[in-house]
């Protein structure tokens, strides 16, 4: 290999992304029906689960057998960018991986082709959950007594609720999705908005709103940004404050004269004087609150706000009392002690020119408050686990890089053989096993902390003010919360690979150290991925031989086998093979749906396929374990028997190995059911030696 060679193996070994070199198989008529994997990557086995020796010199149809059943046309695209056609990007989800891929293929020379790519599981998955989490909030924002709105960054309406509707004067809300919000909020700001050209943030805002006949109408607004379908929108709230004005100013006129209308309304009215006592509030505070007016006689405006809330309530009164009409929300305790929420709009009353108190309204607003938050969450947040997602912990990334919280750590975890969950015990045992890791993960954090679902399996921590020292103890106590699970649970065994990096200053970036730790972190995977996997298997296989009631069974099978190998002349190593073949004789089952091992009803053809396929598998996952790789190929011949009526391959005689024509006949033998000589499904000479070793027991 030229040195220059070299350097390209090296920057295809050092990409972050996957790579794949293939040649395209054409039939006679030269349509594509297959593809080889000539070379992959490092990264290709990290974002696969795949190593090089499973796939170089494979056809793609023996690596993925299902591909030419599926809808999506690999063949089709691939062969066309071989004969010469442009490069094409797609993201596509490849079944047997269970995974999301953005991929990018493109023509090396006629006949090859390359692809470039990375995963994108956690991304679908989180805009999947987020589209659901906007459904189940639906209801909320419908039924709602406020306005909402959805307006993208072009300042198009997006999605409006029907109390957004009415106000506008519109029957549904495709009349005004698409349309210019200054059409019908703000027309000042057509050209230039305070929240997305100046970053203001609008709070109980008072502004107009023109229907759809040109009326304007006042309105209080609030404006927050959130996550939306992946992209970033404002979500404006407001409702019609037309009556609140006409009462106020009614009031200001003439309490007396409008006292009834004030008493009616939904919205209670206050007027506090110079010193914050109440000398005036609605009756109607005692569905808000649970006091009645005479003991609210007795009691000051800060005695209902929370206290996290009391400074900043202060602040606001002393700031109408100086001239300033103020809208703010805050946290109102109740009589019984629960909370809601208030939006309050307070104005100073005036008296021969001096300002001798405040007048104001509260309206409960904790419905819409509920709904502002629940979106947050859902933007920021992994529904499976509860943890922060990847656009939450790119964005600290961001925050903390110009912050003053140095030495920052950074750990980046991924959470072992999650697949091998998935294809053994199915999807629903997968999202436990992410949960489980999760809760372990959390269970070491601290308050500040961040820790963020990444991706699929992958997790990431930000620890503010840490360094290596403190960083390395808390991966350390993490591995004996795992270790202290493992102890204790008998159906699952987790193993989380970590890797850790430090930011000492600004001067390195915090990208840079997360991608050290993420590189790191695939250094120990691969250090200790086939323990993690035959601890897992073991347990796996545990678990299955328990729920059969074998524990027993096994041990009979064990002691006649070890007997009938030594009467059938094995020496030590083949009876060591025989031994830990029958310990994992049944390891392909495992791989198979519990609702087909426990159906009742007749098997279709494709679920007997997809039994019979059970050795194939089985030799698959033995063969990429450290302790039974050398029985591995073994595993083929588990179902064969000696009159040629088994699977797969429907061997006879001694065209199967001694040790499964062993293990057939101690298993039939375990379970106390005596092996006819006749029978043509058993070595007849073993059952005669078999039958020798019974007896002499005997």
């Amino acid at each position: 290999m030229s040195p220059e060679e070299k350097i390209d193996r090296r920057l295809v070994e050092e990409m972050p992304v996957g790579y794949t070199h293939h040649r395209i198989v054409a039939d006679e008529q030269g349509n594509p029906v297959d593809y080889i994997y000539l070379d992959v990557n490092t990264a290709f086995e990290k974002l696969t689960g795949l190593s090089s020796q499973q796939v170089i010199g494979k056809r793609a149809t023996e690596i993925f057998p299902a591909i030419k059943k599926e809808d999506f046309n690999w063949l089709d695209i691939y062969g066309r960018i071989a004969a010469g056609e442009d490069k094409t990007s797609f993201k596509q989800y490849i079944e047997p991986l269970k995974r999301w891929y953005q991929i990018t293929a493109y023509r090396d020379k006629p006949g090859y082709f390359n692809t470039v790519f990375y995963e994108i599981t956690g991304q679908v998955e989180a805009e999947k959950a987020l589209q659901q989490g906007y459904s189940n909030l639906s209801a909320i924002l419908e039924n709602t007594i406020f306005g909402v709105v959805i307006i993208d960054m072009k300042r198009k309406i997006r999605w409006a609720n029907p109390v957004a509707c009415q106000m506008i004067g519109i029957d549904k809300a495709e009349e005004i999705i698409g349309s210019h919000c200054a059409r019908y909020f703000c027309p000042q700001e057509q050209t230039e908005c305070p929240v997305l050209d100046h970053k203001m943030k609008l709070t109980n805002s008072e502004s107009i709103l023109i229907r759809k006949n040109k009326e304007v109408i006042p309105i209080l607004k609030s404006i927050t940004e959130i996550v939306f379908d992946g992209e970033e929108v404002l979500l404006e709230t407001f409702i019609d404050i037309t009556e609140r004005n006409r009462v106020l100013k009614a009031l200001h006129e003439s309490e007396q004269k409008y006292r009834s209308l004030v008493e009616n309304l939904n919205e209670v009215v206050y007027l506090l004087d110079s010193e914050a006592r109440i000398k005036y509030i609605s009756p109607n505070i005692k569905e808000l609150s649970g006091y009645s007016v005479e003991e609210i006689a007795e009691m000051q405006f800060i005695d209902f706000v929370h206290p996290d809330d009391k400074t900043e309530r202060i602040n606001r009164f002393l700031k109408v009392m100086s001239g300033v009409s103020e809208a703010t929300e805050y946290r109102f305790l109740k009589k019984d002690g629960s909370v809601v929420w208030i939006r309050t709009m307070g104005r100073p009353i005036y008296e021969d020119g001096e300002i001798v108190g405040v007048q104001g309204v509260l309206t409960d607003i904790t419905d819409r408050k509920k709904a502002e938050l629940e979106i947050r969450s859902l933007s920021f947040h992994d529904q499976l686990t509860g943890l922060y997602n990847r656009h939450y912990f790119a964005g600290e990334l961001k925050r903390l890089e110009e912050s003053n919280q140095y030495p920052i750590a950074i750990i980046s975890a991924d959470l072992d053989e999650l697949k091998l969950i998935n294809d053994t015990l199915g999807h629903a045992e997968g999202d436990r096993y992410l949960q489980k890791g999760a809760d372990l993960l959390k269970a070491n954090v601290r308050g500040n902390d961040i820790l963020a679902r990444i991706g699929g399996d992958e997790f990431a921590l930000i620890l503010p003010k840490t360094g290596f020292k403190a960083g390395s103890d808390l991966i350390g106590r993490i591995q004996k919360k795992v270790d202290k699970f493992n102890r204790s649970d008998d159906k699952m065994y987790i193993s989380i690979s970590m890797g850790l990096a430090v930011s000492e200053t600004k001067d390195k970036p915090l990208e840079e150290s997360y991608q050290a730790a993420d590189n790191l972190m695939y250094k120990n995977k691969l250090t200790q991925k086939k323990k993690a996997r035959d601890l897992l298997l073991e347990k796996l296989l545990s678990n299955y031989y328990k729920q059969k009631g074998m524990e027993n069974f096994n041990e009979k099978v064990l002691d006649l086998s070890a007997k009938l190998g030594r009467a059938a002349g094995l020496d030590q190593k083949q009876i060591d093979n025989l031994l830990l073949l029958a310990r994992i004789r049944d390891l392909g089952m495992i791989t198979v749906p519990a609702d087909l091992l426990n159906k009742e009803e007749k098997l279709t053809g494709p679920e007997l396929e997809t039994i019979y396929r059970h050795t194939e598998r089985a030799y698959q996952v033995a063969s990429d374990s450290v302790k039974w790789s050398k029985v591995a190929e073994l595993l083929h011949y588990c179902h064969e028997r000696y009159d040629g009526s088994g699977y797969p391959r429907g061997l006879k005689g001694e065209e199967i190995p001694i040790e499964w024509r062993i293990l057939a006949i101690a298993k039939a033998y375990s379970v106390e059911k005596a092996v006819d000589i006749e029978d043509p499904k058993f070595d007849p000479v073993l059952v005669e030696k078999v039958k020798e070793i019974i007896n002499a027991g005997a």
